[in-house]
């Protein structure tokens, strides 16, 4: 989503995009969509034919009710609003009386603040979108604590897949089985790490957590 309905700032989503073709290399069948609805989203996050779903793009928070906290989506620009993909939404797709359904091995969610809580009394609730897709059966989510630096999203998002497919058949296997915690987190460990070694928009990026902490990992 490199741009969003109702003004919100343009996004390096086509940088992310490339990193992650150029980690995948012809080692996975990409599908690629620009500006999709909401709808569109949540058909790819019901289809037992994918195994990874990275999205990319703005988030919104609702203070006053989380559950309406959305990831934000849309083809027509000049509309007035985009079109929310809510927590709630997710958490209600998987339909465990079929057989044939097979969820989201790695739900990557590279927007701001979709792992964050903010409500001190909701604090043990995880009210948030990786939650969200986490119950929607994904036994492997990447999320981000606060916003989202741009920069760092390109650099974090490339290596994962990178490492990914570089463990090789054994890894994507393992993916496929439904036993990705170990190898999401690691290659997630080894991203952030990649990005503190490097020097990339703020000084010292290893001495700048801001930019790198952000994106955890929840699962498994």
């Amino acid at each position: 989503m490199p741009q969003t309905a109702g003004g919100l700032a343009h996004l390096s989503t086509e940088d992310e995009s490339q990193a992650i073709r150029e980690a995948s290399e012809s080692s996975a069948q990409l599908i690629e969509l620009c500006q999709p609805s909401a709808a569109e989203v949540l058909h790819l996050v019901r289809s037992s034919n994918v195994d990874i779903l990275h999205l990319a793009c703005h988030a919104e928070l609702d203070l006053n009710d989380f559950s309406n906290t959305s990831l934000l989506f849309g083809l027509d620009l000049d509309a007035h609003t985009f079109d929310p993909l809510a927590v709630w939404e997710p958490r209600n797709i998987q339909d465990l009386s079929r057989s044939d359904q097979r969820p989201l091995r790695l739900a990557y969610l590279s927007a701001c603040c979709t792992a964050q809580q903010y409500d001190p009394r909701l604090i043990d609730e995880n009210i948030h979108l990786a939650a969200a897709f986490q119950l929607s059966g994904s036994p492997a989510v990447i999320g981000t604590l606060w916003e989202a630096d741009d920069t760092a999203a390109v650099v974090v998002a490339r290596t994962p897949y990178g490492e990914l497919f570089r463990q090789g058949q054994a890894c994507r296997a393992g993916i496929a089985e439904g036993q990705s915690g170990y190898h999401v987190a690691k290659a997630l460990y080894f991203a952030t790490a990649t990005y503190r070694q490097r020097k990339v928009a703020r000084g010292n990026p290893a001495e700048d957590a801001l930019a790198w902490a952000s994106f955890v990992h929840i699962g498994a």
